[in-house]
């Protein structure tokens, strides 16, 4: 468990390669019964979208990060937060 934490986190604050990651998560399996590992907040989202606007991330590298993350059942949003994003 504490793997797929640190691997959710790093595909959250895209701080790891990808691809790799996903390839990791995906030997994990998909199904997660339990709650979200990872929370996504404003600051995460502020963070990616920051180091898109500054062209050290191209578009679909921003579109692979969300589709990545907006299914999975170990990644939730912060409550306070959930709304806006």
């Amino acid at each position: 468990m504490k793997r797929r934490e640190e691997i959710l986190r790093q595909l959250v604050d895209f701080t790891g390669p990808q691809q790799s990651l996903m390839k990791e998560l995906a030997a994990l399996g998909w199904e997660w019964p339990g709650a979200p590992l990872v929370r996504i907040g404003r600051a995460q989202m502020l963070s990616v979208l920051n180091r898109f606007l500054a062209g050290e991330m191209s578009a679909h590298d921003l579109h692979t990060w969300a589709e990545n993350l907006e299914v999975r059942d170990d990644v939730g949003f912060e409550e306070a937060d959930g709304d806006i994003l």
